[in-house]
């Protein structure tokens, strides 16, 4: 379920306590929670974490899924990378939980050469492809959230 998040704690010195607040009203104290939005959406996430001596609080956009009134110039932090790649290459959504999404390769000509499902984070196997230079789209709910090139080496 691409709406069931599960929230770490990564801070340092030493927190005793922390208070979460996920942008949908709801919020916990436990140092990682499991928290399920009921929809797709931008949230604001934050965490306050703090000890004896002081407290912190960081916040962070998150995105679950497509939205219709996204913002069309949002500019996504989607990794791919070796690129090139030998065989497989690693993709990877920083800012952005992926509701239903794909990686559409095409060659040169524009013909689509190959398709596949990817999450979160995933290993996509482009093995079965030829040397040369391909053009990559990043897709999900029908919308293109990054697009560029892919060299196989």
């Amino acid at each position: 379920d691409h709406q069931e998040i599960h929230f770490r704690d990564v801070s340092y010195f030493r927190p005793e306590e922390w208070y979460w607040t996920f942008g949908d009203g709801n919020e916990s104290s436990q140092k990682s929670p499991l928290h399920t939005y009921a929809e797709n959406g931008v949230y604001e996430v934050c965490l306050t974490v703090s000890n004896e001596n002081s407290s912190n609080t960081s916040c962070q956009e998150l995105q679950i899924g497509p939205v219709s009134n996204d913002n069309v110039t949002r500019q996504y932090d989607i990794s791919i990378f070796p690129n090139p790649v030998e065989d497989y290459t690693r993709l990877v959504f920083h800012d952005y939980l992926p509701e239903a999404a794909w990686i559409m390769v095409y060659d040169v000509s524009g013909n689509a050469v190959y398709k596949t499902r990817i999450y979160q984070e995933s290993m996509v196997d482009l093995s079965m492809l030829l040397p040369g230079v391909y053009f990559y789209e990043v897709i999900d709910g029908g919308k293109i959230l990054s697009d560029g090139k892919l060299i196989k080496a």
